[in-house]
């Protein structure tokens, strides 16, 4: 167990952290989730802006590296453009 408040502080910090960033890759997941069974072409294109704006943002804060967020849009293009 941490001796220093300063240690006691960042553990609480780093927990709300970690909490904080689960919660961003989960709703980013579901969203990719909802995107692969959508039917709707422009639905589609539009939901995959919006989820190319969560990764980019995901990406920018170190959650997901930068090439995993890119595979991942590539992949989603991929398939909404086969739509």
């Amino acid at each position: 167990m941490a001796n220093h408040k300063s240690t006691k502080k960042k553990i609480i910090l780093n927990e709300l952290r970690r909490k904080r960033n689960k919660y961003k890759v989960q709703n980013c997941k579901s969203a990719i989730k909802k995107l692969k069974i959508m039917t709707d072409k422009t639905e589609a294109v539009k939901y995959f802006n919006k989820i190319v704006s969560m990764l980019d943002r995901l990406s920018l804060k170190h959650i997901y590296h930068k090439n995993k967020t890119a595979r991942i849009k590539s992949s989603l293009n991929k398939m909404v453009n086969a739509m």
